[in-house]
């Protein structure tokens, strides 16, 4: 039997944040500084978690150098905390992270867990790396298997949230996990949560990306003498442009490389799945950066 979660999350405080893409990696170029996250940026501890339990740390980063870290209280053992960040009302975005879990059969971690804070904290969705080493997809009416986890990996945790359809899609390594209506839920998303239940081992996070997909523009980028055919597309990408030799790179939004091509007018792309993605395609004397819809 799982040990008793406690979802409900204490009093905490309503922040706002400028509408925009956002990538947070905790570096010093970005405004963060080494020593307690709570209140660095708009982040902020909740629970059972103090300012000596969450910290910037420059010794494990998944990306540039520096990550954060919550480590447990052994006086609050089996208690629920964490740290949150709140997000922006943008009508489609996709959140993701990666995060590092020190243990298993000990602590239960709840990753990229939304929550809504004008609806009694309600959890919109999120995933639970039990201390058995077992995943799940976990909402306010649902609980799903999903695996299993070893400790000490990096996973990435991924959700496409569209408040006007009504949709969360989770993602586990940028493989679809689950879909889930918050229809329920006021249509409102406010915060996401990292947490834990302090049982002997703490966890790690890092390179979370916050991605308006309505308004993502990479025009700035662009190169308007080459171009990309058809869009949205099924099964293939085809490439226009004066030069023949290039060099082509698949990413998606989290920045994961997904296909490397040279020289090529024609790529294969039936074994993505659907999304949203970017191709950058570099010649010998120009570069352009698109995004594509697989569908």
């Amino acid at each position: 039997m799982k040990k008793n979660l406690l979802f409900g999350v204490l009093t905490l405080l309503s922040l706002s944040v400028n509408a925009q893409n956002q990538k947070i990696s905790f570096e010093n170029s970005e405004g963060f500084s080494i020593g307690n996250l709570n209140n660095q940026k708009n982040w902020f501890n909740w629970g059972y978690v103090s300012d000596n339990n969450s910290k910037i740390i420059n010794t494990l980063a998944s990306d540039g150098t520096n990550s954060a870290q919550v480590i447990n209280n052994d006086i609050e053992e089996g208690n629920w905390g964490g740290i949150a960040y709140p997000i922006t009302k943008y009508n489609k975005y996709s959140i993701s992270a990666d995060v590092y879990l020190e243990n298993a059969n000990n602590s239960d971690y709840e990753m990229l867990a939304l929550y809504n804070e004008n609806n009694d904290y309600d959890l919109v969705g999120g995933l639970l790396f039990y201390y058995d080493g077992e995943i799940a997809y976990e909402d306010m009416n649902s609980s799903v298997t999903l695996g299993t986890w070893t400790p000490k990996k990096w996973y990435n945790v991924k959700a496409e949230v569209d408040l006007k359809a009504k949709k969360v899609i989770y993602f586990l390594d940028n493989v679809k996990v689950k879909d889930t209506n918050i229809s329920n839920l006021n249509n409102e998303i406010t915060e996401v949560n990292f947490s834990f239940d302090n049982y002997g081992s703490g966890f790690i996070v890092d390179n979370i990306n916050i991605i308006d997909l309505e308004n993502l523009r990479l025009d700035e980028y662009n190169n308007t003498e080459i171009s990309i055919f058809p869009n949205p597309t099924t099964d293939y990408i085809n490439i226009n442009s004066s030069e023949k030799n290039n060099t082509i790179k698949i990413t998606d939004l989290t920045g994961k490389v997904i296909l490397n091509e040279v020289n090529t007018t024609k790529i294969n792309i039936m074994h993505l799945t659907k999304g949203i993605y970017i191709i950058n395609i570099k010649t010998d004397n120009s570069e352009s950066i698109q995004k594509f819809i697989k569908n």
